[in-house]
């Protein structure tokens, strides 16, 4: 068996000790105390074994070690086979410890790990019926590891079973969907350092359409209406260009003095925007996922509806935006100027 003491059991969360019956999951390496695999009903990594997925002790965890060349026989039933019964006489690496194996073995026989990965699952039922392997969120890339950036070494990666705001990195895997791993990674980082500055050109650049986008309304509604207010001296400004009748007695230096203000604390705002909305994000989020969990009957997939994007969302605002200036336009130029047709 795997010597797995100061890891901690996916399931109860309970580091094992010497002596603990342990099972490890065939697909993932996932070590599991018997009674917690088989209470769960299997692994609680499920959803995301692929190819590129491997369980990882998270930091802090005392690594495996010392394994022995019987690992895999502890997770069940569909393990390598009588060794008499290779016949073929060829080998194949292992992808974790590089030991050759025999090429009908399913575990290697030096270190327990999986020595195939399962083919991506396609879903029938889905709309895109070439849609590949289950990953977290509504949204992300088909197989891809909520849990790995490309190029950052494994220590600032963050684990699994990590706590961001004391919430596991895997509920927030869930939650987030869409770009979760560079989410967890400011969060990971705003946690260990009380920073509450993250750069995010999304927000800065769409300003309330990102808000929505990300489901967060309060903050959404809020922006939207302070960027209309916003909008005003612009607005008194063309009227008294277009020489209307409701602006005549209307102040053109208050209204060029109005517009320079509300430009720049519309640049202001924008700029407020794109360094604290992940903070705002975060909190958020964590308040969401906080009610969510509590619910002991809670779900990955109930997590991902709750959070990730809304699309609908995002249209349904900047047709808002789009029909209201429309509208504007019409009731302070008059039908008129539509029925004119384009100036040339």
């Amino acid at each position: 068996m795997s010597n797995f003491s100061g890891c901690k059991c996916p399931v109860c969360q309970q580091p094992f000790q010497d002596g603990d019956d342990i099972v490890v999951c065939p697909e993932c390496g996932a070590p599991y105390h018997r009674d917690c695999y088989h209470k769960h009903g299997g692994c609680v990594f499920e959803d995301r074994h692929a190819p590129d997925f491997e369980w990882k002790p998270a930091p802090g965890e005392v690594p495996p070690e010392n394994v022995a060349p019987n690992a895999a026989s502890e997770a069940g039933p569909s393990f390598n086979q009588d060794p008499s019964q290779h016949l073929s006489g060829r080998e194949i690496p292992c992808p974790r410890c590089g030991a050759m194996n025999p090429e009908e073995y399913l575990f290697c026989e030096v270190c327990g790990s999986p020595l195939r990965r399962p083919a991506p699952s396609y879903n029938e039922n889905s709309a895109n019926g070439a849609q590949g392997p289950a990953a977290y969120g509504p949204g992300s890339v088909p197989g891809q590891d909520p849990f790995h950036i490309e190029g950052l070494p494994p220590e600032v990666q963050v684990h699994p079973d990590e706590e961001l705001d004391g919430i596991q990195a895997r509920h927030w895997a869930d939650y987030l969907g869409v770009n979760s791993a560079w989410y967890m990674l400011n969060f990971k980082q705003m946690q260990a350092t009380g920073r509450k500055f993250a750069i995010s050109f999304s927000a800065f650049l769409f300003g309330p359409f990102y808000f929505f986008y990300r489901k967060m309304w309060l903050p959404a509604v809020a922006l939207m209406a302070a960027n209309l207010l916003l909008y005003v001296p612009d607005v008194l400004q063309m009227m008294i260009w277009a020489e209307l009748p409701a602006a005549a007695n209307v102040s053109q230096q208050l209204v060029r003095s109005l517009v320079a203000v509300s430009s720049t604390l519309s640049l202001i705002l924008k700029f407020l925007c794109g360094a604290f909305a992940v903070y705002l994000y975060k909190n958020i989020s964590a308040k969401r996922l906080r009610k969510l969990l509590d619910n002991q009957n809670t779900s990955p997939e109930l997590l991902r509806r709750a959070g990730g994007t809304s699309k609908t969302a995002l249209v349904v605002s900047i047709l808002f935006v789009i029909a209201l200036s429309y509208l504007m336009t019409f009731l302070l130029f008059g039908p008129a100027l539509f029925a004119s047709g384009p100036v040339i």
